[in-house]
């Protein structure tokens, strides 16, 4: 079984499983004009792959290098029993970083656009992940968790410069504005130029219950990581999980007045 998905009008969830795990993604346009998030998930015997991107450079540049992204992770993956981290995690993101820069318009006029990538594969209750960007992967056990990927940001560049003390905490309050700003995505040539994929070099083993979630920056910019932390321990149900964090999500954008961006959430459940 594999999946690319991305919708322009309505919301997508998608519910699967095997004898190892359940998974469920979910993915709303929100206020935007269009999807640029873009997932996909292949399901195979002790194997799972699961990969979320989100578009950026305009409109269709954007929901086209996504695209292109996902359908690079599902094309490497293999079905057969075992796992390559360089063959199925980390060159799809190379691919995706060279085809995305030779992509152009009618008129032969180079997109420059580019997406993030947040990857996860489950092979025999091991737990591989690879990003790009500031999509992020968690891992929730036993009423605790931890963030796996790091955001490759401006924001976690001025963080790391403070606490080295290369720069003043004037400098930082003055630099904060841009955090959001990505200094590392897939496309335009960025992870040929910078060399960095963040990936976890061993495999991490899972237990029975843990829940992984894959996000796009739609997710946590209204939720924090706390709070999601509550929901994944008092709803045990993963598609109720899902469909309860969209709900918390709606009753946020609208208490606080902020425009939804696409929002695409995956939560994995080991068996």
């Amino acid at each position: 079984m594999g999946k690319l998905m991305q919708s322009t009008e309505t919301n997508d969830i998608i519910r699967d499983e095997n004898d190892e795990l359940e998974l469920v993604i979910y993915s709303v346009l929100g206020d935007r004009p269009d999807q640029q998030d873009c997932f996909g998930y292949k399901l195979d015997k002790g194997k799972c792959l699961c990969i979320v991107s989100d578009g950026m450079g305009g409109l269709n540049n954007g929901r086209d290098a996504s695209d292109l992204c996902v359908a690079e992770f599902l094309r490497a993956f293999r079905p057969a029993e075992g796992f390559s981290v360089e063959e199925e995690l980390l060159e799809p993101i190379r691919s995706a970083d060279e085809k995305i820069a030779a992509l152009v318009d009618e008129k032969g006029k180079p997109l420059n656009a580019g997406c993030t990538a947040v990857s996860t594969m489950i092979c025999k209750r091991q737990l591989n992940w690879a990003s790009v960007g500031d999509s992020r992967a968690y891992l929730f056990r036993d009423r605790q968790y931890v963030r796996l990927t790091k955001d490759q940001n401006y924001g976690t560049y001025l963080d790391e410069s403070l606490r080295a003390g290369m720069i003043s905490k004037t400098v930082y309050a003055d630099q904060s504005r841009f955090s959001e700003a990505l200094i590392n995505y897939v496309g335009m040539g960025m992870v040929r130029k910078s060399g960095f994929i963040d990936f976890n070099l061993e495999s991490l083993p899972l237990c029975s219950g843990d829940v992984l979630m894959i996000m796009s920056d739609g997710v946590y910019r209204l939720l924090d990581d706390d709070e999601i932390n509550q929901y994944v321990i008092n709803v045990p149900d993963i598609v109720n999980m899902a469909e309860t964090l969209e709900m918390k999500m709606v009753s946020v954008s609208r208490d606080r007045n902020i425009r939804r961006d696409n929002t695409s959430l995956a939560v994995i459940r080991i068996k």
